[in-house]
This record gives structure tokens, sequence and C-alpha cells, in this order.
């Protein structure tokens, strides 16, 4: 079975249609996908790492981060987070 990696973002305004995503080792809010999971959806995404260090792939390339430094992925782009380490949390927006 193929499976599907596009996501379809929902937004509560759609005339500001912006998204924040609050994640920790073991959690997303809001609910979605899942950061961990490779997808692509049509919106940009730029990522910020308040703590600890995470590994994104974007495009088969991956690219280690760590506390304040932050990660731009334009639309259509394969990505996911590959590994957390030290309880990282992040901020996503998704525009």
């Amino acid at each position: 079975m193929e499976q599907n990696l596009h996501e379809t973002n929902k937004y509560e305004d759609t005339l500001f249609p912006i998204g924040m995503y609050q994640i920790t080792k073991d959690n997303c809010i809001p609910k979605g996908r899942g950061y961990r999971n490779l997808h692509w959806h049509e919106e940009l995404q730029y990522v910020l790492v308040l703590s600890g260090n995470v590994i994104f792939q974007v495009n088969g390339c991956d690219y280690p981060l760590e506390h304040g430094e932050a990660l731009f992925i334009n639309k259509g782009a394969l990505h996911m987070s590959s590994e957390m380490r030290f309880f990282p949390k992040l901020v996503e927006f998704v525009s």
C-alpha cells in the first residue's frame, strides 16, 4: 500500500492562515500528522529550537539544529524530524 505523504493543514481563521505548533519529545500541540512522519505540505514552515537539539531531514538531507537555531522549510519539501535529544522544545509556524 502506498503511503500518502501529503499533509493538509487546517486553519481556524482562513483570512489569517497560520498555524503554530509546540513540540516536545513526546507531544505535539495542537495534534497533527506528527513531526516524526515524513510528509510535505503546500505551506512554508519555520522551525525554531527553544531547548535541546534535533535533526530535521529535508528532501533527504540532514540538518542538525541546537537551542536558538532555526530552519526554513519551503513548500512542497519532504521533511520530518529524525532524531531528538535532550528533550527539545520546538515552535513551528506553518503558513
